[in-house]
Protein backbone atom coordinates (compact mmCIF):
# COMPACT_ATOMS: atom_id res chain seq x y z
CA UNK A 1 0.00 0.00 0.00
CA UNK A 2 0.81 3.66 -0.49
CA UNK A 3 2.53 5.52 2.78
CA UNK A 4 -0.36 7.20 4.28
CA UNK A 5 2.04 8.57 7.06
CA UNK A 6 -0.38 7.23 9.64
CA UNK A 7 -0.12 4.48 12.27
CA UNK A 8 -2.49 1.34 11.89
CA UNK A 9 -5.35 0.87 14.22
CA UNK A 10 -6.99 -2.15 15.37
CA UNK A 11 -10.55 -1.10 14.81
CA UNK A 12 -13.04 -3.38 15.84
CA UNK A 13 -16.10 -4.26 14.13
CA UNK A 14 -18.67 -2.01 15.63
CA UNK A 15 -16.01 0.74 15.07
CA UNK A 16 -15.96 -0.16 11.72
CA UNK A 17 -19.35 -0.40 11.12
CA UNK A 18 -20.17 3.41 13.05
CA UNK A 19 -17.34 5.03 10.38
CA UNK A 20 -19.33 3.59 7.03
CA UNK A 21 -22.33 4.76 8.27
CA UNK A 22 -21.54 8.27 9.58
CA UNK A 23 -21.23 11.58 7.03
CA UNK A 24 -18.28 13.14 9.28
CA UNK A 25 -15.13 11.10 8.90
CA UNK A 26 -11.92 12.86 8.51
CA UNK A 27 -10.24 12.07 5.44
CA UNK A 28 -7.09 10.87 8.08
CA UNK A 29 -9.29 8.57 10.23
CA UNK A 30 -10.29 7.08 6.94
CA UNK A 31 -6.91 6.05 5.53
CA UNK A 32 -5.96 4.38 8.93
CA UNK A 33 -9.20 2.66 8.58
CA UNK A 34 -8.90 1.10 5.29
CA UNK A 35 -4.74 0.30 6.92
CA UNK A 36 -6.28 -1.72 9.68
CA UNK A 37 -8.19 -3.75 7.34
CA UNK A 38 -7.24 -7.07 5.42
CA UNK A 39 -9.77 -6.75 2.45
CA UNK A 40 -11.32 -3.21 2.56
CA UNK A 41 -14.26 -3.13 0.45
CA UNK A 42 -15.11 -0.69 -2.72
CA UNK A 43 -17.72 0.76 -0.04
CA UNK A 44 -15.16 1.48 2.18
CA UNK A 45 -12.55 2.97 0.05
CA UNK A 46 -15.90 5.12 -1.88
CA UNK A 47 -16.11 6.54 1.93
CA UNK A 48 -12.27 7.79 2.14
CA UNK A 49 -12.67 8.72 -1.40
CA UNK A 50 -15.79 11.05 -0.27
CA UNK A 51 -13.89 12.66 2.86
CA UNK A 52 -11.01 13.40 0.68
CA UNK A 53 -13.05 15.46 -1.94
CA UNK A 54 -15.01 17.01 1.21
CA UNK A 55 -11.16 18.20 2.33
CA UNK A 56 -9.65 18.28 -1.09
CA UNK A 57 -7.13 15.97 -0.34
CA UNK A 58 -6.36 15.52 -3.68
CA UNK A 59 -3.16 13.07 -3.50
CA UNK A 60 -4.34 10.78 -1.31
CA UNK A 61 -7.64 10.34 -3.45
CA UNK A 62 -5.88 10.00 -6.97
CA UNK A 63 -3.28 7.56 -5.26
CA UNK A 64 -6.52 5.17 -3.42
CA UNK A 65 -7.80 4.82 -6.79
CA UNK A 66 -4.77 3.00 -8.22
CA UNK A 67 -4.23 1.41 -5.00
CA UNK A 68 -7.88 -0.27 -5.31
CA UNK A 69 -7.00 -1.72 -8.60
CA UNK A 70 -3.66 -2.74 -6.68
CA UNK A 71 -5.71 -5.03 -4.64
CA UNK A 72 -8.35 -6.29 -7.91
CA UNK A 73 -11.03 -3.96 -6.62
CA UNK A 74 -12.87 -2.24 -9.76
CA UNK A 75 -13.20 1.35 -8.92
CA UNK A 76 -16.92 2.10 -9.35
CA UNK A 77 -18.52 5.85 -10.66
CA UNK A 78 -18.49 7.38 -7.05
CA UNK A 79 -15.13 6.31 -6.57
CA UNK A 80 -13.94 8.34 -9.97
CA UNK A 81 -16.66 10.88 -9.06
CA UNK A 82 -14.98 11.91 -5.81
CA UNK A 83 -10.96 11.62 -6.97
CA UNK A 84 -11.73 13.73 -9.83
CA UNK A 85 -13.68 16.52 -6.88
CA UNK A 86 -10.71 16.41 -4.91
CA UNK A 87 -8.73 17.56 -7.98
CA UNK A 88 -11.51 20.22 -8.88
CA UNK A 89 -11.36 22.27 -5.63
CA UNK A 90 -7.23 22.28 -5.19
CA UNK A 91 -6.92 23.02 -9.11
CA UNK A 92 -5.21 20.27 -10.15
CA UNK A 93 -7.05 20.40 -13.62
CA UNK A 94 -4.45 17.21 -15.09
CA UNK A 95 -4.84 15.07 -12.60
CA UNK A 96 -9.02 15.65 -12.95
CA UNK A 97 -8.09 14.57 -16.56
CA UNK A 98 -5.92 11.40 -15.98
CA UNK A 99 -8.57 10.06 -13.51
CA UNK A 100 -11.16 11.27 -16.42
CA UNK A 101 -9.24 9.24 -18.87
CA UNK A 102 -9.53 6.27 -16.52
CA UNK A 103 -13.68 7.05 -15.98
CA UNK A 104 -13.25 6.46 -19.92
CA UNK A 105 -11.89 3.61 -20.18
CA UNK A 106 -14.19 1.77 -17.56
CA UNK A 107 -17.02 2.94 -19.55
CA UNK A 108 -19.01 4.83 -16.76
CA UNK A 109 -21.06 7.69 -17.12
CA UNK A 110 -19.74 11.10 -18.22
CA UNK A 111 -22.32 13.74 -17.25
CA UNK A 112 -22.12 17.73 -16.43
CA UNK A 113 -21.06 16.61 -12.49
CA UNK A 114 -18.04 14.64 -13.58
CA UNK A 115 -16.94 17.41 -16.46
CA UNK A 116 -18.38 20.29 -13.93
CA UNK A 117 -15.41 19.33 -11.22
CA UNK A 118 -12.94 18.99 -14.18
CA UNK A 119 -13.96 22.61 -15.40
CA UNK A 120 -13.55 24.00 -12.02
CA UNK A 121 -9.97 22.49 -11.85
CA UNK A 122 -9.03 24.71 -14.99
CA UNK A 123 -10.88 27.57 -13.07
CA UNK A 124 -8.89 27.14 -10.20
CA UNK A 125 -6.05 26.83 -11.56
CA UNK A 126 -6.71 30.03 -14.09
CA UNK A 127 -6.18 27.62 -17.10
CA UNK A 128 -8.93 28.88 -19.28
CA UNK A 129 -7.65 27.51 -22.12
CA UNK A 130 -8.22 23.92 -20.90
CA UNK A 131 -11.43 25.07 -19.41
CA UNK A 132 -12.22 25.99 -23.37
CA UNK A 133 -10.84 22.39 -24.56
CA UNK A 134 -12.77 20.72 -21.41
CA UNK A 135 -15.81 22.71 -22.89
CA UNK A 136 -15.21 21.43 -25.99
CA UNK A 137 -15.46 18.09 -25.17
CA UNK A 138 -18.93 18.18 -22.97
CA UNK A 139 -20.37 19.20 -25.99
CA UNK A 140 -19.01 16.74 -28.20
CA UNK A 141 -21.11 14.45 -25.70
CA UNK A 142 -23.91 16.58 -26.21
CA UNK A 143 -23.56 17.92 -22.43
CA UNK A 144 -23.75 21.88 -22.21
CA UNK A 145 -21.47 23.70 -18.94
CA UNK A 146 -23.91 25.79 -16.97
CA UNK A 147 -24.24 29.45 -16.52
CA UNK A 148 -21.95 29.56 -13.37
CA UNK A 149 -19.38 28.11 -15.21
CA UNK A 150 -19.31 29.90 -18.28
CA UNK A 151 -19.30 33.49 -16.43
CA UNK A 152 -16.27 32.05 -14.58
CA UNK A 153 -14.67 31.23 -18.32
CA UNK A 154 -15.94 34.62 -19.29
CA UNK A 155 -13.92 36.76 -16.33
CA UNK A 156 -11.13 34.50 -16.84
CA UNK A 157 -10.75 34.89 -19.89
CA UNK A 158 -10.90 38.84 -19.88
CA UNK A 159 -8.16 38.87 -17.32
CA UNK A 160 -6.23 37.12 -19.25
CA UNK A 161 -6.85 40.10 -22.03
CA UNK A 162 -8.64 36.86 -24.02
CA UNK A 163 -11.63 39.81 -25.02
CA UNK A 164 -12.44 37.39 -28.18
CA UNK A 165 -12.83 34.22 -26.20
CA UNK A 166 -14.59 36.29 -23.46
CA UNK A 167 -17.14 37.33 -26.31
CA UNK A 168 -17.45 34.25 -28.25
CA UNK A 169 -18.51 32.58 -24.63
CA UNK A 170 -21.40 34.84 -23.99
CA UNK A 171 -22.63 33.79 -28.07
CA UNK A 172 -22.01 30.76 -27.53
CA UNK A 173 -23.62 29.96 -24.26
CA UNK A 174 -26.94 31.79 -25.92
CA UNK A 175 -26.81 29.78 -28.85
CA UNK A 176 -27.06 26.37 -26.54
CA UNK A 177 -30.09 27.75 -24.58
CA UNK A 178 -27.90 28.86 -21.61
CA UNK A 179 -29.02 32.48 -21.41
CA UNK A 180 -26.65 34.97 -20.47
CA UNK A 181 -27.22 37.32 -17.83
CA UNK A 182 -25.90 40.53 -16.26
CA UNK A 183 -22.95 39.30 -15.00
CA UNK A 184 -22.08 37.49 -18.07
CA UNK A 185 -22.34 40.64 -20.32
CA UNK A 186 -20.57 42.75 -17.46
CA UNK A 187 -17.71 40.38 -17.46
CA UNK A 188 -17.16 40.60 -21.62
CA UNK A 189 -17.73 44.35 -21.36
CA UNK A 190 -14.73 44.88 -18.66
CA UNK A 191 -13.14 42.28 -21.10
CA UNK A 192 -13.49 44.61 -24.17
CA UNK A 193 -13.28 47.78 -22.42
CA UNK A 194 -9.58 46.76 -21.12
CA UNK A 195 -8.38 46.10 -24.75
CA UNK A 196 -10.14 48.76 -25.89
CA UNK A 197 -12.57 47.72 -28.70
CA UNK A 198 -15.06 50.44 -28.92
CA UNK A 199 -17.19 48.90 -31.71
CA UNK A 200 -17.48 45.58 -30.33
CA UNK A 201 -18.34 47.28 -27.30
CA UNK A 202 -20.94 48.89 -28.48
CA UNK A 203 -22.39 46.08 -30.27
CA UNK A 204 -22.16 43.71 -27.51
CA UNK A 205 -24.07 46.30 -25.88
CA UNK A 206 -26.80 46.52 -28.38
CA UNK A 207 -27.19 42.57 -28.12
CA UNK A 208 -27.82 42.97 -24.50
CA UNK A 209 -30.63 45.63 -24.65
CA UNK A 210 -32.12 43.27 -27.23
CA UNK A 211 -32.17 40.45 -24.55
CA UNK A 212 -33.69 42.41 -22.63
CA UNK A 213 -30.96 42.50 -19.91
CA UNK A 214 -30.40 46.43 -18.76
CA UNK A 215 -26.79 47.60 -18.80
CA UNK A 216 -26.68 50.15 -15.88
CA UNK A 217 -25.02 53.53 -15.72
CA UNK A 218 -21.09 51.72 -14.90
CA UNK A 219 -21.63 49.31 -18.25
CA UNK A 220 -22.90 52.34 -20.19
CA UNK A 221 -19.83 54.63 -18.69
CA UNK A 222 -17.83 51.82 -19.94
CA UNK A 223 -19.10 52.34 -23.44
CA UNK A 224 -19.63 55.80 -24.27
CA UNK A 225 -15.86 56.41 -22.82
CA UNK A 226 -14.31 53.99 -25.11
CA UNK A 227 -16.37 55.60 -28.29
CA UNK A 228 -15.03 59.09 -26.44
CA UNK A 229 -11.19 57.82 -26.46
CA UNK A 230 -12.45 56.28 -30.37
CA UNK A 231 -13.61 59.63 -31.75
CA UNK A 232 -17.50 58.33 -31.74
CA UNK A 233 -18.57 61.52 -31.02
CA UNK A 234 -22.00 60.96 -32.27
CA UNK A 235 -22.44 57.26 -29.87
CA UNK A 236 -20.66 59.10 -27.07
CA UNK A 237 -23.31 61.41 -27.17
CA UNK A 238 -26.10 59.57 -27.52
CA UNK A 239 -25.09 57.11 -24.13
CA UNK A 240 -24.92 60.91 -22.59
CA UNK A 241 -28.40 60.87 -23.57
CA UNK A 242 -29.13 57.27 -22.07
CA UNK A 243 -27.62 57.96 -19.07
CA UNK A 244 -29.65 61.41 -18.63
CA UNK A 245 -33.47 59.88 -19.77
CA UNK A 246 -32.76 57.30 -17.21
CA UNK A 247 -31.70 59.79 -14.82
CA UNK A 248 -28.14 58.57 -14.01
CA UNK A 249 -25.04 60.97 -14.07
CA UNK A 250 -22.40 59.57 -15.76
CA UNK A 251 -19.51 58.56 -13.45
CA UNK A 252 -21.07 57.64 -10.31
CA UNK A 253 -19.95 54.25 -9.63
CA UNK A 254 -23.28 51.59 -9.58
CA UNK A 255 -24.04 49.20 -6.97
CA UNK A 256 -24.42 45.53 -7.63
Amino acid sequence: MHPKQLSTRSLGREMITTTLGGEDMSWQDGLALLESLESPSVEMYNKVLRACALSGQWEPGCWLLDEMVELGLDPDRQSFVSAIEACGTQGRYEEANHVLSYMKEAEHELDEEVYGFVAKACEVAGNWRQLMWTFDEMMMRDLVPDLVSYNRAIGGCGEEGEWEMALSLVLEADSRGITPDYVSYDLAMRALHKAKQANRAHSLLETMKSAGVGPGKEMLGMVQELCREAGDVARAEEIVRELDRGGLSHGESEGR
